[in-house]
């Protein structure tokens, strides 16, 4: 019960199993004992940003952010935030500040370009893309992510295509497909059931 390693990666487990309210006390409770701790104050703003609370979650990351302005997790995380609260110029300017911090990590170049796509901004978002995919020579670039910018265009191939290397990849991010509501266009198609079955036994489907 003081240990708030455990109290946030069993958060995240319950919040991967769309737990969120049991979740929520379990990282807040992490929060508690460590305050300071930037991962736990981020996923409790996580958390609640699944469970569709972004007012909760904008305080959670502005809260880390207060304590470590650069801190990359929460910065994406509180522009995905304010992209899901509708307001898209808060979202915008967190998240290129988030890729001005650091123009060379495909992650945050591939949130921003899941908000320019979702904008109405393609061209600016394919762009993007293609400076995530760039990095591939110097650092990991996770498919995962990447699948978030495939979404917002409404390219459902690549999105899959994304996906299915981020399994070939075993990409930890994965584990958060069946929550992550960006990706709430493709539930409805077969190749995301095809995913859920190499991810989970069926058998312990509720």
């Amino acid at each position: 019960p003081s240990n708030e390693f455990a109290l946030r990666a069993f958060g995240v487990t319950l919040a991967l199993r769309s737990k969120f309210g049991e979740a929520a006390r379990h990282v807040d409770q992490a929060c508690e004992i460590d305050p300071l701790c930037l991962m736990a104050n981020t996923v409790a703003a996580w958390t609640r940003y699944l469970s569709g609370d972004v007012d909760r979650a904008i305080e959670r990351c502005r809260h880390a952010l207060h304590l470590f302005p650069d801190f990359g997790p929460a910065q994406r995380l509180l522009g995905a935030a304010y992209l899901k609260a509708g307001d898209d110029s808060r979202a915008r300017a967190t998240l290129e500040a988030s890729v001005k911090a650091d123009a060379t990590d495909p992650i945050r170049l591939a949130w921003l370009a899941h908000l320019c796509a979702v904008s109405g901004a393609r061209a600016e978002a394919k762009e993007l893309i293609a400076l995530a995919l760039a990095q591939h020579t110097r650092r990991y670039v996770s498919s995962f992510h990447l699948a978030i910018a495939y979404a917002g265009l409404e390219e459902h191939d690549c999105a899959f295509a994304a996906l299915d290397q981020a399994w070939l990849d075993r990409d930890p991010a994965l584990a958060t497909v069946t929550v992550e509501p960006r990706f709430d266009a493709l539930r409805g198609d077969r190749r995301y059931v095809d995913l859920l079955g190499r991810l989970i036994d069926r058998k312990s489907v509720v």
